[in-house]
């Protein structure tokens, strides 16, 4: 599933990423040298934060994978290329459509902070129920990160 799963990630998640209530499981690299085993700092992209006790954070192609042993889900980290709010927001809106997924806004893109916009979605994945929450950020020089 978690092949599957990277798969469709490199389709969409560029824009949009998403803590997902899916099982959490495949091959990941520890984060890279530099960051701490508790934080994550990503100065391209305008990051830099604690990662939650209890939780690992894995660097993969897309960007970071983070896990936990006692909570069930995964959340996603991913970069991307957008320069506006607007830009986000209209591609948030569309939902995510892939193979095996479909996950549909629930509810509007709200704002998060001044340089931010949040969504829910629900939906199915993989023939489950999945509820994903994302939160789509841009740094001071353009691009960003969503979460």
């Amino acid at each position: 599933m978690m092949a599957h799963f990277t798969q469709y990630i490199r389709c969409w998640f560029w824009t949009c990423t998403m803590l997902l209530v899916i099982p959490a499981a495949g091959q990941n690299t520890p984060a890279p040298s530099g960051n701490t085993a508790n934080e994550i700092v990503e100065k391209y992209h305008g990051v830099r934060f604690q990662v939650p006790e209890g939780w690992i954070a894995r660097k993969n192609d897309f960007g970071y994978l983070f896990g936990s042993q006692t909570m069930k889900g995964i959340m996603l980290m991913i970069p991307h290329e957008m320069n506006s709010l607007d830009a986000i927001r209209q591609e948030a809106q569309k939902g995510i459509f892939d193979e095996g997924t479909a996950l549909n806004l629930d509810g509007t893109i709200t704002p998060f902070g001044k340089t931010g916009v949040a969504g829910r979605y629900r939906g199915t994945m993989q023939g489950q129920q999945a509820i994903a929450y994302a939160i789509g950020l841009l740094a001071p020089q353009g691009g960003g990160v969503t979460i």
